[in-house]
């Protein structure tokens, strides 16, 4: 393949060329390059187009914006009011990334937290003062039905339905 005037020629015709758009071939430094020009080259066109855009408020009948915020330097004040929330912003990140590292250097990797071993079927029949395949049923019912007395805090009734039927298999506990 040989190059005629910046074109790729192969057997004297012209040949495709293939655009490669992938973006995560870009390295960190190129990506931080592109966006801090992108950003400066808006800037540069809204600062452009800052005249344009007074012009067709001023057409709208917007004239106090013109007045306000060019001629009295109100954009200053917005400048400065930016400035504080920034500053009020970094001071925070400061106080929570140092408070992050604080723990970091204090607490380690260290896990001190302690789980509750998991219940067993004989804990839960023994809590609930079922049998074990009573339990081992209720895990596996997709409908659980408890009834109760209003003066009793126990079931009278235990009703469950099975995943796989859903024939009604009640137990009178």
């Amino acid at each position: 393949m040989s190059r005629d005037k910046g074109f790729p020629v192969k057997n004297g015709k012209l040949c495709e060329i293939e655009i490669i758009d992938d973006p995560t071939l870009k390295g960190f430094g190129r990506q931080v390059t592109e966006g801090f020009f992108k950003t400066v080259f808006w800037l540069f066109w809204i600062y452009l187009m800052l005249p344009f855009l007074c012009l067709i408020l001023w057409f709208i009948g917007i004239k106090i914006f013109y007045i306000k915020v060019i001629l009295a330097s109100g954009y200053k004040e917005l400048f400065f009011l930016i400035k504080k929330a920034g500053l009020i912003t970094l001071v925070f990140a400061v106080i929570f990334l140092t408070w992050g590292y604080y723990n970091y250097l204090w607490f380690g990797r260290r896990n001190r937290r302690r789980f509750s071993p998991a219940a067993t079927v004989e804990d839960v029949a023994h809590t609930f003062q079922l049998h074990p395949e009573e339990v081992v049923n209720l895990h596996q019912a997709r409908i659980i039905t408890f009834l109760f007395d209003e003066e009793e805090i126990e079931p009278k009734m235990l009703t469950y339905y099975y995943l796989a039927e859903d024939e009604h298999r009640a137990e009178n506990k």
